[in-house]
């Protein structure tokens, strides 16, 4: 009796869970899904908008003022037209801007106070471009040789010795140029031998 239960219920679990439906048939396959519809745009906006105005940007005015021209005085008897020269307005800064200016009365304090001391040179020291050292243009004449080889190392030696830091010697004698950048330097000649020394910088 199970047995035949089974059977009986047999085609309806078919059925149910294989789809078959009791028959011999294939599955059916699913309809065909119908397209996604397509996407609408939302209508462009019209020019006179609803939305309220408010204020436009403006820039701020400039911060100058164009140049003044003012007349000058022509001469007595002479016909000519009146000539003018430009005059600088005064800077208009925000405010707490410190423009580093002092006034006319400030930098006659400062002067006054000793703050600021001006030097005048000797008019009969003049300033040597080729040399800038008394100490070096004096071992440069001490050392110098016939020969250009053994001045070099004479005089590189002894500023070395004397001076400290890197020396370089450069002795011709005939004409030569050189750039440069250094703080100690002399270029000195003594019997148609011309020798330039100068400090390497660090």
């Amino acid at each position: 009796m199970l047995a035949a239960a089974l059977l009986l219920l047999l085609p309806l679990s078919q059925a149910t869970f294989f789809g078959g439906g009791g028959c011999s048939c294939p599955c059916v396959p699913a309809p065909a899904c119908a397209p996604p519809p397509q996407p609408v745009c939302p209508p462009p906006p019209v020019c006179g908008s609803s939305f309220p105005v408010g204020p436009s940007y403006q820039p701020p005015p400039p911060s100058f003022s164009p140049p003044q021209y003012f007349p000058q005085a022509g001469g007595a008897g002479y016909a000519q037209a009146p000539q003018g020269y430009p005059v600088a307005s005064k800077k208009r800064l925000a405010h707490g801007v410190k423009t580093g200016e002092k006034s006319r009365d400030e930098q006659l304090l400062a002067e006054t106070a000793g703050l600021r001391r001006r030097v005048r040179r000797d008019t009969e020291a003049a300033f040597d471009p080729k040399c800038n050292s008394e100490l070096l243009k004096e071992i440069i004449l001490e050392n110098m040789d016939a020969t250009t080889a053994v001045a070099k190392r004479q005089i590189q030696e002894a500023a070395t010795t004397r001076l400290g830091g890197r020396i370089d010697v450069v002795c011709s004698t005939g004409t030569f140029s050189y750039i440069v950048n250094t703080e100690l330097y002399c270029e000195t000649e003594k019997n148609g031998t011309t020798c330039f020394a100068f400090r390497q910088s660090s």
